[in-house]
Parts: structure tokens; sequence; C-alpha cells
């Protein structure tokens, strides 16, 4: 899909963070159940996916399926987002209240970030590949949506991970910006949002994660390990010899 421009942030007064993952997932299906009851204006609302280009198959077949009928049926604005090249350039891939579809990848992959560093996935400590194509993404997007004004941001830490939440607060410099916890409020941990998503779709929904971290699952995900576990639409051919581990 060719990347379209935004159709511009003047309502936007709350972000949600969608990841594609259980957790997100959960706090979006319920929060549609009854968005005013949630203090949520679905007018004003928009959703946002960074692309890291390296999800699950399945993650992206699950929202597809599941998610994007919601989203179609209630007009939440979904904004699709990757990073452009190596830069903080970004290009926003698709933006609607009528998405079709979860793109996989856009211009710069978690890959190409990989490959041109000469680096492999970080497995713990502050992930900064995670910061590359997610935070710093969605914090450029927000930036030129929604400028000077104050907005809320869902983020979709759960109730076991509350020490996340407080990491958020911390390292946040928009002092417009309140982050917003509600699987934290509500007391739901992972397993209450894996519970709820089954008891909705009859699905085993899996935490978001890259791909090149896990490539040995093949047998839970059916892809391979080794050179043929790299994602879809890949370009490279491996890293190359000197190749280090980012430290954590």
């Amino acid at each position: 899909m060719n990347a379209v421009p935004c159709h511009g942030g003047a309502g936007v007064e709350l972000v949600v963070n969608w990841g594609l993952g259980v957790d997100s997932t959960a706090y979006m299906v319920r929060m549609l159940e009854a968005p005013a009851a949630h203090g949520v204006d679905l007018s004003r609302t928009m959703v946002l996916h960074e692309l890291t280009g390296d999800e699950w198959p399945a993650s992206r077949a699950h929202a597809e399926q599941y998610v994007l009928p919601l989203l179609r049926e209630h007009r939440v604005r979904l904004v699709q987002v990757a990073r452009a090249s190596r830069s903080l350039d970004i290009t926003v891939m698709d933006d609607s209240r009528q998405p079709q579809r979860i793109i996989e990848r856009g211009p710069w992959a978690l890959w190409d970030e990989y490959e041109s560093g000469g680096t492999v996935p970080q497995q713990g400590g502050i992930r900064l590949c995670s910061l590359h194509a997610k935070g710093e993404v969605g914090d450029a997007l927000i930036a030129q949506e929604i400028g000077d004004r104050p907005f809320r941001q869902v983020m979709g830490f759960n109730a076991d991970e509350a020490g996340r939440s407080r990491r958020d607060e911390a390292a946040s410099k928009d002092p417009l910006r309140q982050g917003v916890y509600p699987l934290i409020d509500w007391g739901w941990g992972r397993e209450r949002c894996e519970a709820f998503l089954y008891e909705r779709f009859g699905v085993r929904w899996e935490k978001s994660y890259c791909l090149l971290l896990f490539p040995g699952l093949d047998g839970r995900h059916g892809r391979a390990s080794g050179p043929d576990a790299r994602p879809p639409g890949h370009r490279g051919t491996g890293a190359a010899p000197g190749v280090h581990v980012g430290q954590p």
C-alpha cells in the first residue's frame, strides 16, 4: 500500500497505542463495548499502530479478523505508521476509519536496523530496537498530529507490569501528555486479558513481540529457525562477519 497523508488531528484528545498483542487488544475490545463508560469519545480518539515489520503473522491475522471489524463498526480512526528510513522521518502507511488490513511493514523495518548496525535483537535491559521502531515513531506522529495541545495516551501495560507504567511516566518528556494505564486500574493481568479475548473470540491471543527474538519457535508459529525465520519482505542476506550483540 502506498503511504498516505495524515487526516489531521485537530480533534484528537485520546491516543491508544495498539501493538496487536493480547494486552492492548483486550483493552480496546472491552472499551469498545461501552466507550462512554470508559471516558472515551471515539470521534476524538486515534488508535496508533507502529509498524516494526517483524510481527508474527498470527498477530496480524487475528487483528484483521477480529479487531478491524470492530474499528470499522465504531468508525474508530486507525493510523498505521512506520519509520521511513534510518533517520527519524516517518511514513503514514494507512489512516482510516474503515481499515481493511494490518500493513505488514513500512520502508524501514527492525531487520533493516539490525543489518545496518550489525546487531541482533536485544532480549533484556532497555530495548533500544523497540524505542526506535515504536516509541520514537509514535512520538513523532503525535507531535505532528496534536502539536501543543494536551492529550491522554493509553498504554497497554497489564496489572502485572506496574513498574512499566512508572517508568513510562518518568520517561515522558511531554508536559502536555497524560499517560493512562486502564488495565492496571482494572486489575487485569496477563491471564485475565488472555481469558477475556478467548471468551470473546475463541482464540489464544499472543503477546506482542518481534518474531526475530524467537526464531526457534517454528513449531508453534509455522516458521523455520535460522535464515528462513527472517520476516517476509526481508531484503538482506544476513549479518556480516563480526556481528555483535546489542548490549542491554
